[in-house]
């Protein structure tokens, strides 16, 4: 299903062949290059945490385990809690 056009099947069968065939590459990776794939990998991972943290309701409710209501906050939920309007 994932290969439907031959030209797809070459690219793949292509790149299949360069990964795991070549024996030399003859290229130089310095260690900035490290650097900034670790640092890419990194971003990814906090930039999707933060992502997944402030839609997290959303993504609950569309998945069918949600309350049904993602505006509802856990500041909302406190305040409603306290509707005396006093502390304690």
């Amino acid at each position: 299903m994932l290969c439907r056009t031959p030209l797809l099947r070459i690219a793949i069968f292509v790149a299949f062949f360069h990964v795991f065939f070549i024996d030399e590459a003859h290229a130089y990776l310095d260690p900035g290059t490290g650097s900034l794939i670790f640092q890419a990998l990194v971003a990814t991972l906090i930039g999707s945490t933060v992502v997944a943290r402030r839609y997290w309701s959303q993504i609950k409710s569309f998945l069918g385990r949600g309350d049904g209501d993602p505006r509802t906050t856990e500041t909302e939920e406190g305040e409603a809690g306290n509707s005396a309007g006093g502390r304690g």
